[in-house]
């Protein structure tokens, strides 16, 4: 019998089967949970140490006979390069045929148990067979680091390092025979623990199920594909006597303590999918579909909703406690196909009843669970292969869309009568309804639907629609009506003594507001003509609240439609800056000239390109001696300092104040051009005749009619008793109107500059004709620098392009067409030769 020499010279020549009765006498304390001690641990690896580098002294060759060769050299030995070969083909049989008898004879205990029996079987000794598993692997680590790699980096199958053959004599001869009763348990187990029982604690199923991942590599592998460690101390980390149950050392080999073979992460978890993945996903779904279905047919959807929700946390947790972590994705995937995708069309009609109940708790929860659905959705009808995935919010966004637009036109509808209706139709009523129903629905998006970006489009999409088309437009026969009632909104917050004023921070978060349903209208260009004319008469007459209020509008404007679109607006402010400056001027002129005015005269020169002030037809008026003076001054002042400039008076804007010294108190009115003319003449007479005012002042009938109605209506004139009794609507020429001696009032200064009818309508339809002109303008400068680019163009591209470019309105396909007709009249455009719907730019 062969012989080997001793390790380090203390440990006496042993046969292999001495040798091995002895490691084996260590190998059954620690699989019996007895403990081995530092020493006997240290003598059983050296003893596996001498016998795999044992050689003969004389012919320095391994005398233990050889297995059969192969590729060259032996099997049982390896040449060390010094004469030196390592054997343990025989020792390496001896440990897998006794691990087999172990597991065999624990495979017999766990025969004919079942259930929670079973389980606790298996955790309980699949545990201590693990952990005294490292400790043998410890044992045979010189095994391991030669022999075994050798026989693994030959392609050997069937060869694993000392751990993982542990591992797979358990899994082929305890795992395998009882598999079909195990994963029943498993399953059993977990549904219990779903429907709220009491089961076994969860490390134990964590232990069980986390023994299918360590088992997961292939039975007839050649072994562990990863290299061994070059060196490593062969005693435990630990001093003292090794633990009862093994070593707690670290060590080299398969599973528990080292990289075997079986590929990547992936690949490793091929055994835990097969036999026990695949099955808890099926019953998972197949449970909630049962359970989902029951529920919904007793109760709401709202408890419904909760509880999917808390179902879905619970396996979360389930995920966290004791399933592999790589199992969540598809775990949560099949339980929301269960409880989510299954059920989406109930969803979706629960959907409007919340939001007509303002369930915002509820609206977020069914929002964040329909998000995560993937549901699959063929692509054609016939069941092609192809399938799109259709996200579980798309038919909630278009829920939430028509809803929101839907009230806001309710909302809009119900005040609509009650805006026109209203002398100077009530802007603040209608611009507060519009905002009421945004404010609501976007605070639920924020707060409900986490600001997604779908809900924030969506409610665009509703508001754009609500506010642009509503009944308040049908009923004034005007889609342009948002824009126009938004801009004498905003001219009611900026205008001094206005009833809706609001100030500081409050004012500031108005007009935020406002450029909240700015930002929606589709016709802005409407509501920056509208805009600019209130603007003007702020200014004009010094109504303004504060000129960095108003500069701040202009900026937001400026930040939402760029430069061009404030370019008037700011235009108008460097104006009224002027005028300043040019009547302090002025001032000085006259203290120079010597020219006393008699009268404080103020007056502003403002550009006619940047300002909506027109002279209308039949604003002309005859200037009161008293004021010419003025007038004719300041001609001459202007004229010196302004060569080729010429000035148009726009009396319809002027306005002055005029004290009463026929009265017994002194009253001070505030009184138009007009007024003022028509008032001078009372100086001279106490009475006159409609006729001689209109010859004296020259005012067109229309006006005056109007002016004379407001006087009579304070009672500064008075008519003969007769008429008066009448209440005749327009005057007669006779008519002899006198100055009311008793005049009086509570109000010591008294405004009677109210605008007039005739001018409102006049401005109306002025405005309306500008909007008309630059709107062709801006359509024809787009098509000019469309076709200047493309060179050549279809009709149909074209228009869309057009439609495209322009933001600050949407225009019509026939105004783009009448357009279109106009260039090619000023021969800026032509159509192709032989190709009528194609045109062609002319350089």
């Amino acid at each position: 019998m062969s012989r080997y020499p001793p390790y380090g010279g203390a440990t006496s020549i042993q046969s292999l089967n001495e040798m091995w009765a002895q490691v084996k006498q260590g190998i059954d304390r620690i699989y019996n949970m007895e403990g081995i001690s530092k020493p006997q641990y240290m003598k059983m690896y050296t003893d596996i140490y001498n016998y795999c580098t044992s050689v003969d002294p004389a012919r320095n060759c391994v005398t233990q006979p050889l297995a059969k060769k192969g590729k060259g050299e032996a099997r049982g030995a390896k040449d060390t390069g010094g004469g030196a070969r390592f054997v343990g083909d025989e020792l390496y049989t001896k440990l897998k045929d006794d691990l087999k008898a172990r597991v065999v004879d624990l495979k017999r205990g766990a025969d004919g148990k079942v259930g929670n029996d079973l389980l606790e079987y298996f955790y309980t000794h699949w545990s201590r067979f693990r952990k005294c598993s490292v400790t043998v692997d410890g044992i045979f680590n010189y095994l391991n680091r030669n022999w075994v790699k050798r026989e693994c980096d030959e392609g050997r199958k069937n060869i694993y390092f000392v751990y993982q053959l542990a591992l797979n004599t358990w899994k082929e001869h305890w795992l395998k025979p009882h598999q079909a009763q195990v994963i029943p348990a498993l399953m059993s187990e977990i549904e219990r623990e779903r429907r709220g029982e009491n089961i076994l604690k969860s490390a134990y199923l964590k232990v069980i199920i986390d023994c299918y991942v360590e088992l997961g590599f292939e039975s007839d592998d050649g072994g562990a594909a990863s290299a061994m460690a070059a060196s490593g101390s062969p005693a435990p980390a630990s001093g003292g006597s090794v633990s009862r149950g093994g070593s707690s050392r670290s060590h080299v080999g398969g599973g528990g303590g080292g990289s075997g073979k079986g590929g990547s992460s992936t690949d490793r978890l091929h055994f835990y999918e097969e036999m026990f993945e695949r099955q808890f996903l099926d019953e998972t779904e197949q449970f909630y579909r049962v359970e989902s279905r029951d529920f919904l047919q007793q109760n709401s959807v709202t408890a419904y909703l909760a509880k999917a929700e808390r179902r879905l946390e619970e396996e979360r947790k389930r995920c966290s406690d004791y399933v592999h972590r790589s199992t969540e994705e598809k775990l949560l995937a099949r339980c929301m196909e269960a409880l989510l995708a299954a059920h989406l069309s109930v969803f979706w009609q629960e959907f409007p009843a919340l939001l007509d109940a303002d369930r915002e708790q509820d609206l977020g929860r069914m929002y964040r669970l329909c998000s995560h659905v993937q549901q699959p959705h063929r692509a054609d009808a016939a069941g092609g292969s192809d399938s799109l995935p259709v996200n579980g919010l798309d038919r909630l966004v278009e829920l939430f869309e028509q809803y929101v637009a839907d009230r806001g036109l309710e909302a809009v509808k119900s005040v609509s009568s009650a805006v026109l209706s209203s002398e100077g139709q009530d802007a603040k009523l209608y611009v507060d309804t519009i905002l009421g129903v945004h404010r609501k629905y976007y605070n639920l998006v924020l707060q409900a639907f986490s600001n997604n970006r779908r809900f924030v489009e969506a409610l665009d999409k509703a508001c754009m629609k609500f506010i642009n088309r509503n009944e308040l437009t049908k009923l004034a026969k005007n889609n342009q009506k948002t824009p126009e009632l938004l801009a004498r909104y905003s001219d009611a917050l900026l205008k001094k003594g206005s009833k809706d004023n609001v100030v500081g921070d409050e004012l500031e978060d108005t007009l935020t507001h406002v450029m909240t349903v700015f930002k929606y209208i589709e016709d802005k260009d409407v509501f920056q003509k509208f805009y600019s004319r209130f603007l003007s008469r702020r200014l004009v007459y010094n109504q303004s609240v504060s000129e960095d209020v108003e500069s701040s509008m202009i900026s937001k404007l400026k930040e939402n439609c760029g430069f061009d679109y404030t370019t008037k607006l700011q235009r108008m402010f460097q104006d009224i800056g002027a005028s300043r400056e040019l009547n302090t001027r002025f001032q000085d002129f006259v203290t120079k000239d010597g020219a006393a005015l008699g009268l404080d005269f103020e007056i502003k020169v403002l550009s006619s390109n940047a300002w909506p002030i027109h002279i209308s037809q039949g604003s002309g008026v005859t200037i009161p001696s008293e004021l010419e003076r003025c007038y004719t001054t300041f001609d001459r002042f202007y004229k010196k300092t302004h060569e080729g400039r010429k000035l148009q008076y726009s009396y319809n804007y002027c306005r002055g104040e005029l004290i009463t010294n026929f009265t017994k108190n002194r009253y001070t009115l505030q009184v138009s051009t007009y007024q003022i003319a028509v008032l001078m003449m009372y100086n001279t007479e106490t009475s006159y005749t409609v006729q001689d005012i209109a010859a004296t002042t020259s005012i067109e009938p229309q006006v005056l009619q109007q002016v004379l109605a407001i006087l009579v209506k304070a009672k500064l004139l008075t008519l003969p008793s007769a008429e008066a009794a009448a209440d005749a609507a327009e005057l007669a020429p006779g008519t002899r109107l006198a100055l009311n001696q008793d005049f009086k009032n509570k109000r010591l200064r008294i405004n009677l500059n109210s605008q007039l009818k005739c001018e409102s309508k006049q401005e109306q339809e002025q405005t309306s004709r500008l909007v008309e002109e630059d709107r062709s303008y801006m359509i024809q400068a787009c098509l000019v620098r469309v076709m200047k680019t493309r060179k050549e163009m279809k009709h149909q591209k074209l228009v869309a392009e057009v439609i495209s470019q322009l933001s600050q309105f949407k225009p019509s396909v026939q105004q783009i067409k009448k357009n279109i007709d106009t260039l090619i009249e000023k021969e800026y455009l032509q159509r192709k030769s032989g190709e009528r719907d194609k045109y062609e730019y002319l350089a």
